[in-house]
């Protein structure tokens, strides 16, 4: 017997024929099946963790079922860019596409379908903030794997903030995929996800004159910007959280339940007490609400005022730490 080395190709598999001799060696008849079974479980195996190679993307592309099957897509770009899938028809049904972004700036990449196939996900089907179509973004360092489905594609996983965008949080240092919280006007186009938010209206959106003429009260929420193409995020500079009463009778004076709505400060009911001046005595007193002492008449006892000095300032503040106000897109 001889050792044989596989190689690292998928050979098509042959069967003995009839006329074929029974002949040993190499290249003989009787080793061709055993050299194929070899090479195409070696081709397998090396490719068991690994893809056949990375294909770099730094323009708009469309996939080609072919040319790229079984390879890593790393769209690396600086400016907002899109890729199209190829039909999910195209592949065998379980087939996996991976995506990685690297993404320089507040940009986006827009992945869609061809023919208006579906992205699902869970109970999401992923549509574009413009035009409704089928479509899911990107911001950079995250991944996505889409599965062929057939005539849709099927979100395995997605690793990013695919599922919090929106979201708000307080941090020391300000991380990837997020802006500060200081009401500024962006393109939608930048950050398509806050885009989905302020697109599909609700309560938390206002108008760009409600944002600005209703001074503090909705600075907390979106501003729908020119009504197109722009948006403003929320401004929570400077701002504790409440939660909204929601019915609960607690919090009875807010002007609005809109979430993201200001309500300004205010001191509740308490008492303080105060200690009597040695002169208010019943000796002292001249019959008139005046009190005497060392001959000299004072103001009514029941209009003393006095003024806070200890700790005094121009607003309510309770003991905190100062954070960055994030909100990821």
């Amino acid at each position: 017997m001889t050792n044989y080395i596989a190689g690292d190709v998928f050979t098509p598999s042959q069967i003995y024929d009839l006329s074929d001799l029974v002949q040993g060696g190499y290249s003989g008849d009787a080793n061709t099946p055993l050299k194929a079974l070899a090479d195409q479980s070696n081709y397998l195996r090396n490719r068991l963790r690994r893809w056949e190679g990375i294909k770099t993307i730094t323009d708009n592309y469309t996939v080609d079922a072919v040319a790229d099957l079984g390879y890593l897509l790393f769209v690396q770009i600086n400016a907002n860019k899109t890729l199209t899938l190829p039909n999910a028809g195209n592949f065998l049904v379980g087939t996996r596409i991976k995506i990685l972004t690297a993404i320089t700036g507040i940009k986006a990449l827009t992945v869609q379908s061809q023919a208006s196939q579906a992205i699902v996900d869970g109970s999401i089907t992923w549509t574009k903030w413009d035009t409704g179509a089928p479509g899911i973004y990107m911001h950079d360092s995250e991944k996505l794997v889409l599965v062929a489905a057939g005539d849709h594609w099927l979100v395995e996983d997605a690793v990013g903030n695919f599922y919090t965008y929106g979201d708000t949080f307080g941090a020391r240092i300000q991380r990837g995929n997020t802006v500060i919280c200081n009401g500024t006007t962006y393109n939608r186009a930048d950050m398509p996800r806050i885009a989905l938010i302020v697109s599909g209206g609700g309560s938390s959106v206002k108008t760009e004159f409600s944002w600005i003429a209703g001074g503090d009260l909705y600075k907390g929420c979106f501003s729908n910007g020119d009504g197109t193409s722009t948006m403003r995020v929320p401004d929570e500079r400077a701002m504790f959280d409440r939660y909204l009463d929601l019915g609960r009778g607690i919090d009875l004076y807010r002007i609005s339940s809109v979430p993201g709505a200001f309500e300004d400060e205010q001191v509740g009911k308490h008492t303080h007490p105060i200690v009597t001046p040695p002169e208010a005595t019943s000796q002292g007193q001249n019959g008139t609400g005046y009190f005497t002492g060392g001959g000299e008449a004072h103001e009514p006892f029941g209009m003393v005022s006095f003024d806070s000095k200890q700790n005094a300032g121009s607003q309510q503040i309770v003991k905190n730490i100062g954070k960055i106000p994030l909100i990821k897109y």
